[in-house]
């Protein structure tokens, strides 16, 4: 389960750095363009669900790393407009 959690990280790292013309996955622009959109409302989503967490160190430490991630996640997605 580890390995999934983090092969679906690295994808999520690939598409940003795609996206911002870092480098290049290969990837066509509408599977970047989608996958930004998806990396964007699921961290948005954690956001709110880490929030919502009881642990303290959850909300100090993951709710801005979230958000920071999911902010850049949000500008790419929507410069593709």
């Amino acid at each position: 389960m580890v390995v999934v959690a983090i092969m679906i990280q690295l994808f999520g790292i690939a598409v940003l750095l795609d996206s911002g013309g870092i480098i290049n996955t290969g990837l066509p622009i509408k599977v970047i363009e989608i996958a930004c959109y998806v990396y964007a409302v699921y961290l948005s989503l954690n956001v709110l669900m880490n929030m919502a967490s009881k642990s303290k160190k959850e909300k100090m430490f993951m709710t801005p790393l979230s958000l920071i991630v999911a902010v850049c996640f949000w500008i790419e997605a929507l410069s593709f407009r």
